[in-house]
Formats: structure tokens, C-alpha cells, sequence
């Protein structure tokens, strides 16, 4: 076994062991087709990387290039597949696997022939990393960052591939080169699709991000703590008070069409004209998925329509004095509730404005 050969063993391996242990536990936490099938490529460029290393005059050299390139189209395969499920559109996961089968007759047949040549498995793979930039600009997000650089990814895949097939016809390169370049491209696409679904479906947004320091606000947990207690001081002096509950109700549209850029803004200016105009003494917080909530004393029953309809105003007349600026609209939902009509509980405020918990 060559220097090279004791180099890729000794740091593929260890990689090998931590991305399939990632995979399967990330898949079976999360009960989304997406997620599962790209986890599920992952481990198949696993595969691919594990039969490169394996020594390569041995009887099977053979055998384990063939599995290696069916592995490898099967793990691009199933990103292509993962971004249909994404958008919405049927997965169709057995393709790739089609696909791949096809690979294995069709090498196996040229090769009990005796052919002189042998189609490189790899180009399937390449077809479907071109299936995945064609899926990608079908995409919504088309605009996006993250999106552009997973075309980009997939292209100099596809590129890559087949300028070692025409290289091949002249010189016999590193056996390993294919797999490990399939292993380096899965863990960029990984990181790249990560990325791309928190920005479409807001996930940075969450308490371990500070959102008291982004926002000015407090964080869920924060806000129903400092509230229940505000409340129950009401509640004890008689008073009243009054719930305001302000959603962006575009922030996925918002995501998709512009990115991480998109929610920040819209988030940050909704935060801050809820700060500007609702009572000093109030608990403002954010509930995660463009959602904040503000609990002020009310002395009538109108007090708590008369903030929702002072903020609902700010943030019209600032969006759209900035919209030539910023370019990012901000459409607010609000939903109101008051211990006048409603039980003096938190809960029961909160379901009374339309706060529907989302996991």
C-alpha cells in the first residue's frame, strides 16, 4: 500500500465513521423525506470512498470500481432527489437506484464480453448533479445565495468528472481521486443544503442566537417567564391586561426571495416599532417564526386594540417609506386578547390572539 493510499486510510476512515454515525441519528431525529435522503447520500458517498480504498491489485479491483461508481451515483442521486422533495415535487428516490443498477449490468456485461472499454460509472452521477442545477433553477429560492452556490457545487462536479474520463483515455490517474472528490462535494452540498433550509424556513432564529442582543426583545422562554409574572402582579392589584400578538406572515416568501437578508430586516423592523410604540411598561418578546407578542395593563377594553392598531400603522408607514431602500416588504398579522373576555392566564391570551405552537 503506496504513502497515498496509508494517507486517505488514515484520514477518510475516521471521516467515514463520524458522517454515517451524523447521518443516520440527524435522519432518525428528524422526520423530514428531505433530510433522510440526503443523509442517505451521504453514506452512499461513503460506500464509494470505502471501496477506493480498498487495494487495488487484488482480484476484485474490478468489482469494488463498479460498486464505488453505482455509490456514487446513487449518493447524487439522492441530493437530486432530497431538492425535488424540498420544492414540493414528487422525491422519486428509486430512480437513482435504477440507475445504478443499470450501471452494474451494463459494466458487467462489457466486461464478461471482454470489451476494451468500459463505461465510467461516474457519468451518471454527472447527469444527475446537471438534473440537480436544473431542479434547483425550477426552484422558488432560484434567487438565493446559498442556492446559486449549490449550482455552482454541482456543475464543477459534473465538470469534474467528465474531464477525468477524457484525462483517462490517455492517463491512468489516482483510483481514488473520483470518491474522495465525491466525498469533498457531499460535504460542501450538506453544509450548503443546511443553509439553505434555515433560510427558508427561519431557523436561525432561536433562543441560542441571542435574541435579546439582535432584537432588543426577550427570547420565547424569557418573554413567558417575565409575562406570567407581570400578569399575576396585575391580577393582584385588580388591574387588567391586554395581549398583542404581531406576525409576519410572509417570512418563508420572504426567505425565498431574498434570503437570510430578507427575514433579518423584516424581523429587526418589526422589533424595533414594537419597542417605539407600545406601552414603557410592557413584556415584549419574540416566539420564534416571525412571531412577537407584547403583554401591557389595559384600563378598558379597547386599550389593547388601540396598541395593536399604533404599531400595525408604525410598521405600514415605515416599510413603505423604506420599501424604495430596502426592497423588502413587511406584511404584519395581528391578533389581540384581554383578560376583560379572556381567563388571566398566559395561555389562554395567547391561543385568544392565534398563537398556534409550531415545532
Amino acid at each position: 500500500m503506496s504513502d497515498l493510499d496509508l494517507v486517505l486510510l488514515g484520514t477518510v476512515v475516521p471521516y467515514l465513521a463520524v458522517a454515517v454515525t451524523f447521518s443516520v441519528t440527524t435522519a432518525m431525529r428528524h422526520n423530514d423525506p428531505a433530510n433522510r435522503l440526503w443523509a442517505g447520500g451521504l453514506i452512499a458517498a461513503a460506500g464509494a470512498a470505502l471501496a477506493s480504498l480498498i487495494t487495488n491489485d487484488t482480484v476484485l479491483s474490478f468489482e469494488t470500481d463498479t460498486a464505488g461508481a453505482a455509490c456514487g451515483v446513487v449518493a447524487i442521486g439522492l441530493v437530486w432527489s432530497g431538492l425535488r422533495c424540498f420544492r414540493g415535487a414528487v422525491a422519486l428516490p428509486v430512480a437513482p437506484l435504477v440507475v445504478a443498477v443499470g450501471v452494474v449490468l451494463l459494466r458487467g456485461g462489457l466486461e464478461a464480453v471482454g470489451s476494451p472499454i468500459l463505461p465510467d460509472g461516474y457519468l451518471a452521477a454527472a447527469g444527475f448533479a446537471v438534473a440537480g442545477v436544473l431542479e434547483l433553477r425550477r426552484s422558488s429560492m432560484r434567487m438565493n445565495v446559498n442556492v446559486t452556490l449549490l449550482q455552482v457545487v454541482l456543475g464543477l462536479f459534473a465538470g469534474a468528472v467528465v474531464v477525468n474520463v477524457l484525462l483517462g483515455r490517455v492517463y491512468r490517474g489516482s483510483d481514488h481521486l473520483p470518491a474522495v472528490f465525491l466525498l469533498v462535494t457531499m460535504l460542501v452540498l450538506l453544509q450548503l443544503l443546511v443553509a439553505m433550509r434555515a433560510e427558508r424556513e427561519g431557523a436561525w432564529w432561536s433562543e441560542d442566537h441571542g435574541t435579546g442582543r439582535v432584537f432588543g426583545v426577550h427570547s420565547r422562554g424569557q418573554f413567558v417567564e417575565a409575562a406570567a409574572d407581570r400578569l399575576g402582579r396585575i391580577q393582584l392589584r385588580g388591574g387588567h391586561a391586554g395581549l398583542v400578538l404581531a406576525e409576519i406572515t410572509d417570512l418563508v416568501e420572504l426567505n425565498e426571495a431574498f434570503g437570510r437578508r430578507g427575514g433579518d430586516l423584516a424581523l429587526a423592523t418589526v422589533a424595533d416599532t414594537l419597542r417605539r410604540h407600545v406601552p414603557a411598561w410592557s413584556v415584549l418578546g419574540y416566539l420564534g417564526v416571525g412571531r412577537f407578542a407584547v403583554l401591557a395593563p389595559a384600563e378598558t377594553p379597547e386599550r389593547t386594540a388601540e396598541i395593536a392598531a399604533a404599531v400595525e400603522r408604525a410598521v405600514y408607514t415605515r416599510s413603505n417609506e423604506a420599501l424604495g431602500e430596502q426592497d423588502v416588504p413587511v406584511p404584519v398579522l395581528f391578533g389581540t386578547s384581554d383578560t376583560f373576555t379572556t381567563a388571566p392566564d398566559l395561555d389562554a391570551l395567547l391561543a385568544e390572539a392565534g398563537y398556534v405552537p409550531r415545532t
